[in-house]
């Protein structure tokens, strides 16, 4: 069965009420800020400068493999939305712990784009296995609640992962 993430990551933050940093959106391609207003924060490395000068896209700007521009449990969620494949492996982890640091929930989409590096998305750094995936929740202080494999719209399958932080 063919899932779209957006609907997943909407459903996660409809079971929150705190605030949510939606890590990688720009421009909230899945209309969480449109949807939840401004409990939702839409954070990506930059902002997207128009012809005309103006601006579009994250209203918060930070690297999510650097340490993060929020105080410890600042967060309710944190959506992950097809980001953590465009991440080396050792940054990967460095976004899940800061992750782990702000929130208290972890909402996370992945495709697995295994196909040979010539064919796929150049971007795509990482190929995440559900191996892989599940190793670094544990090892960054997750424990996972939901966990969903589905097929992506571009790539033959892909996880869609409800965690929640273990405490220390």
């Amino acid at each position: 069965m063919t899932m779209d993430r957006f609907p997943f990551q909407r459903d996660c933050v409809a079971r929150t009420t705190g605030l949510v940093l939606n890590v990688g959106a720009k421009e909230d391609p899945g209309r969480l800020m449109e949807t939840f207003g401004r409990r939702v924060v839409n954070c990506d490395l930059h902002v997207r400068v128009e012809y005309d000068g103006s601006t579009r896209g994250a209203s918060q700007t930070f690297d999510c493999t650097k340490t993060w521009p929020w105080d410890d449990n600042s967060a309710q969620m944190v959506v992950l939305g097809d980001i953590i494949e465009h991440l080396e492996p050792e940054p990967m982890l460095a976004a899940l712990r800061e992750a782990a640091r702000v929130a208290t929930e972890l909402c996370v989409t992945v495709p697995v784009d295994d196909r040979p590096m010539e064919t796929r998305d150049p971007y795509h750094i990482t190929v995440v296995t559900e191996h892989s995936l599940k190793e670094a929740l544990d090892t960054t202080g997750w424990e996972i609640k939901e966990w969903r494999e589905v097929d992506y719209r571009f790539v033959p399958r892909g996880f869609f992962v409800l965690a929640e932080r273990r405490e220390a």
